[in-house]
């Protein structure tokens, strides 16, 4: 009996590792995703601001 409670109690901590891990992953990718966004955003208004002066 004690085999199948260490067996479970494995299986359990796998899974919290395994939602630690995943919400990790999904944090860093937003994060990236929002970083990239901002890069975008530094390039494009110079652009813009020179487009509406031009106008």
């Amino acid at each position: 009996m004690s085999q199948t409670t260490s067996v479970e109690q494995k299986i359990s901590a796998s899974a919290q590792r395994s939602l630690s891990t995943s919400i990790r992953r999904k944090a860093g990718h937003i994060f990236a995703t929002c970083a990239m966004g901002a890069w975008i955003m530094l390039a494009a208004v110079p652009v813009l601001v020179v487009l509406i002066e031009l106008v």
